[in-house]
């Protein structure tokens, strides 16, 4: 009975919650159609009946335009920050220890740290440490190697970024569109399996810096000073 009830009760608070949702949202279209069909009735010579079914047609029509319109202006959702916090607990939790690419290897003082450099090496090192994670994609490759095939994937990745324009509303990256960046400057796009762990890479800096990057692309500022810390020190 009580692992019933343990499920029962979240079921039952759930149904409540949406129920009162409907209401609320149901009970507000209502009085604003009755008001709506209030004002028509002074201007037109209509019917209580026309006048209120009007009124709850361009209720229900505002209501739409508000969340249409909410939808566009809030950016899209960080599907992908929660994969990248959960890794850096994982490795606490399990005493893993990642090797890392310098911050030097992309600017050497802090006249240097742009938010491209910045970007650069975040993106470098998620894709070192995923790498790290499956050395049969980079086989035969030594460190050295590896690392340097990190930061020349981390630069496709900003170079797709930095074409995006400020009426981009989706900033992640996929496979084609590294493809052809790199066809774009003249390379051979890399292994599919390589290719797929930097946009990996690439996508879980783009959720977790959204709200910096979306102001980057709208001022182009992509040479000013970074203003955040390095998550990998």
């Amino acid at each position: 009975m009580k692992n019933i009830f343990g499920w029962l009760v979240p079921v039952l608070l759930f149904i409540t919650v949406v129920l009162l949702l409907f209401g609320v949202s149901f009970g507000a279209v209502t009085l604003i159609s009755l008001g709506a069909a209030w004002l028509l009735r002074l201007f037109l010579p209509l019917t209580l009946f026309e006048s209120a079914l009007l009124g709850f047609v361009f209720a229900a029509a505002a209501l739409y335009l508000l969340i249409t319109v909410v939808s566009a202006i809030g950016p899209p959702a960080a599907s992908w920050a929660p994969r990248r916090t959960a890794r850096f607990a994982d490795e606490e939790a399990e005493g893993r220890e990642y090797k890392q690419i310098a911050p030097t290897r992309f600017y050497q003082n802090p006249a240097e740290r742009t938010w491209e450099a910045f970007l650069t090496h975040e993106i470098a090192n998620d894709i070192y440490m995923d790498l790290q994670d499956a050395p049969s994609v980079t086989s035969p490759m030594n460190d050295s190697q590896v690392q340097e095939l990190s930061i020349r994937l981390a630069q496709i990745g900003l170079a797709i970024l930095k074409r995006k324009t400020a009426r981009a509303r989706d900033l992640s990256v996929n496979l084609s569109a590294v493809k052809r960046e790199m066809q774009r400057m003249g390379q051979r796009p890399y292994d599919d399996d390589i290719l797929r762990v930097a946009v990996d890479g690439i996508n879980a800096n783009v959720d977790y810096y959204a709200d910096e990057l979306y102001e980057i692309i709208r001022t182009q500022g992509w040479n000013k000073p970074a203003e955040l810390e390095d998550e990998w020190n």
